[in-house]
């Protein structure tokens, strides 16, 4: 039936790799939300960061290792919250 993810299989909750506003890499996320009605995801990286409307091209319960970013590594790409930042 066809590669990619399966929107019905895929539910809130779910540990996923996602790609952070479309990069290259595939970084750990839980999924916060499935949209039925345009079938995208809402996820939480596991950095903190937020997406929301992620199709199911650039989301995947399984990717092959050398395609996941290490947490270090992913951190350096992701946007900070300067209220996060003040101590």
């Amino acid at each position: 039936v066809g590669s990619g993810t399966d929107i019905h299989r895929i539910l809130p909750g779910d540990e996923v790799q996602a790609r952070y506003k479309g990069s290259e890499r595939f970084y750990k996320a839980t999924v916060t939300k499935v949209n039925a009605e345009d079938h995208t995801f809402d996820v939480k990286f596991y950095d903190g960061a937020k997406e929301e409307g992620i199709s199911k091209k650039n989301l995947h319960k399984e990717v092959p290792k050398e395609l996941v970013a290490e947490a270090d590594e992913s951190e350096s790409e992701y946007e900070t919250d300067p209220e996060e930042e003040k101590e």
